[in-house]
């Protein structure tokens, strides 16, 4: 009905006529307007005028991503999770338009409406787009899941199903000595090399009395919301590794309360095949010569499943680890 009225007091005037009353007719074209605007279906007129009040390039490991606000968006916005990247000198593959109006975010990524988000959402999907034009551009090697820190020459992959603390334990490391590469993505070169992405880290909210100590400005960063409607404040913190290394340790992290910290040494092959369930190709599928060389690269690392509870002690067991 909108589509063909064209207006919604014109929507609302052709549902009277149908015998809806005033206010039923306008909560129905209101509710569907608010639905509409957020899934970008359409929006309002002269939205993008004048020159961006603030633009961004990075350079997301073989990927590059702009960002460019308009109206009252926020230029600090892409800055909470994309931060820690360094600028992209070339012209960038994928531009995102973060045009705020009022209290709310329009976003265009390549001219096409994304839609309308609160401000709370905005840094989230920012992430989430900038991470899907990153598997579309990655041409060469293949992404996995996991955290990636280094400390004194030495590289830890830190691995794990939902609720194993990765993203707080990978904070508690970075804020003890380790240099962090990132929290969720890991590119694999077709030389079973590895670099970190150094997305900013999303903590949620049950970890935050965690983080405190490690983290002191921590419940000083805004809160946001992200698409599963987890409440979430981002981290980035300050020592960063964009650097492409090989792989001394993994550890698949294994969460028990009570359990004292131990490393169970496993055998590379299991390793592999816990990171290969977590990987992507844009071509989807992984290349044998990649697949070998990431197994060649396993097969010379240190492999275990880190039993832990305690977020201190885990600290202090992965860094004698690593010092051994």
């Amino acid at each position: 009905m909108l589509e063909s009225t064209g207006s919604c007091e014109a929507a609302v005037a052709q549902l009277m006529e149908l015998g809806a009353s005033e206010p039923q007719a306008r909560a129905f074209v209101r509710s569907v307007a608010a639905d509409w605007l957020k899934n970008g279906y359409f929006f309002p007129e002269h939205l993008r005028t004048g020159e961006p009040c603030g633009q961004h390039r990075y350079q997301i490991g073989p990927s590059s991503f702009e960002l460019r606000y308009f109206g009252n968006a926020d230029p600090a916005t892409g800055e909470e999770v994309l931060g820690a990247f360094r600028p992209a000198r070339e012209h960038a593959a994928a531009r995102l338009d973060v045009i705020g109006r009022d209290e709310v975010d329009f976003l265009f990524l390549g001219g096409a409406c994304l839609g309308m988000h609160s401000r709370e959402e905005t840094p989230a999907i920012i992430k989430a787009i900038a991470t899907e034009e990153l598997s579309a551009q990655c041409e060469t090697g293949f992404l996995m899941h996991g955290a990636l820190l280094s400390v004194g020459g030495k590289t830890i992959v830190l691995a794990g199903h939902p609720g194993a603390g990765k993203t707080t334990l990978t904070l508690a490391l970075a804020a003890s000595g380790f240099d962090y590469a990132g929290d969720d993505i890991i590119h694999v070169s077709p030389e079973g090399r590895v670099l970190g992405l150094p997305f900013a880290a999303a903590t949620k909210e049950g970890a935050w009395p965690l983080l405190e100590k490690y983290v002191p400005d921590l419940m000083d960063l805004p809160v946001r919301r992200r698409a599963d409607d987890k409440l979430v404040r981002y981290v980035r913190p300050a020592n960063t590794d964009a650097v492409e290394r090989g792989i001394d340790f993994v550890l698949l992290l294994s969460r028990h309360p009570g359990a004292s910290p131990r490393v169970e040494s496993i055998d590379p092959v299991e390793a592999l095949c816990f990171l290969l369930e977590g990987s992507f190709s844009q071509r989807r599928r992984i290349e044998t010569p990649d697949l070998k060389s990431f197994a060649a690269a396993i097969g010379g690392a240190q492999c275990g499943r880190f039993t832990y509870s305690d977020l201190d002690p885990a600290v202090a067991a992965v860094k004698s680890l690593v010092s051994a």
